[in-house]
This record gives structure tokens, C-alpha cells and sequence, in this order.
């Protein structure tokens, strides 16, 4: 079963386990980075949304330096 066949709530799950194995430094950063993006995605005058900002921001936080990137169309 491929993760997103999973119910929500399952996901949420798999989330917090994957955020309890993070160092401590990459916690705070992250609750840094989300509160950032929320922020972000309540003013008024931003019109994307918060899956807009993921598709924006996941290449560069989650592709290590030095690792190329292939796009395929």
C-alpha cells in the first residue's frame, strides 16, 4: 500500500513519529519554517495557498547540496 492510500489520520501518525526521530536542531527549525509558512499563507494579500507553498518550497528543503535533480516531463 503506497503511503498516500493511507487515511488521514494515519499520515498524521507517520508525520509525528517521523518528527520525533529528528534531531532536536531540525525540530526547531522546522516549527520555525511552518510558522513562517502559516504566516505566509494568512495574509490576506498572499493568494497561494498552503499546498502552493509546499510544491514552492519542498525542492529546496528536501534535495541535499550536490545531489542533481532530474525533472521529467
Amino acid at each position: 500500500m503506497a503511503v498516500t492510500e493511507l487515511p488521514a489520520e494515519q499520515h498524521l501518525q507517520m508525520l509525528q513519529i517521523l518528527i520525533h526521530l529528528l534531531p532536536p536542531a531540525n525540530v526547531v527549525l522546522l516549527k520555525h519554517l511552518l510558522g513562517l509558512l502559516k504566516g505566509v499563507c494568512d495574509q490576506k494579500a498572499t493568494r497561494m495557498t498552503a499546498a502552493s507553498l509546499g510544491r514552492l518550497f519542498a525542492p529546496h528543503l528536501l534535495i541535499s547540496r550536490g545531489v542533481g535533480l532530474r525533472l521529467t516531463v
